[in-house]
């Protein structure tokens, strides 16, 4: 290979290696809060009836007022919408075995709903164990337990007014 060949060559696979880490770098497309609403109120209440009928005793309930809400976050710059959480007395990561078996279980509902499948812990501080994913749109589902469990979920979205 020629010097101007291999010159090329080096200059192709580093401007792919730029696209590539450009591509992955790009921020999600967001929802409306509208839009949000009925997709993340739906996989929230599939998560908890998956895990309910599978392990817990304890039956969820919402925690606070058990309204889903748009807030406002970063001083005001942006706005995220909350699904109403929900919790249970039960430490679901115990009761199954732990969370590889929970993974196991909720992986297919998430795939259903565009969220990446989970294949370990979050590391969080504290004692308390748990696991999240993410779609696409930047929504992220939060599952913990600390002798209790508590599932919630919320993105950020295009609103401007919250």
């Amino acid at each position: 290979m020629s010097n101007s060949s291999r010159s090329r060559f080096i200059l192709a696979a580093v401007l792919a290696l730029a696209a590539v880490a450009t591509a992955s770098c790009a921020p999600p497309a967001l929802l409306s809060s509208a839009d949000a609403q009925p997709r993340y109120e739906k996989l929230a209440e599939e998560l908890a009836q998956t895990l309910e009928l599978q392990y817990l005793n304890d039956p969820w309930v919402f925690t606070g007022d058990g309204d889903s809400e748009v807030q406002a976050v970063d001083h005001g710059t942006k706005c995220t919408f909350y699904v109403a959480s929900r919790g249970s007395g039960d430490d679901v990561a115990s009761l199954a075995g732990g969370w590889d078996a929970v993974m196991e279980t909720i992986n297919p509902v998430l795939a259903e709903h565009g969220f990446s499948e989970i294949a370990e812990e979050d590391s969080i501080a504290g004692g308390y164990t748990g696991i999240s994913s993410k779609d696409d749109h930047g929504a992220r589902v939060r599952i913990v337990s600390k002798g209790s469990t508590e599932l919630s979920l919320s993105a950020d979205v295009t609103d401007k007014d919250c």
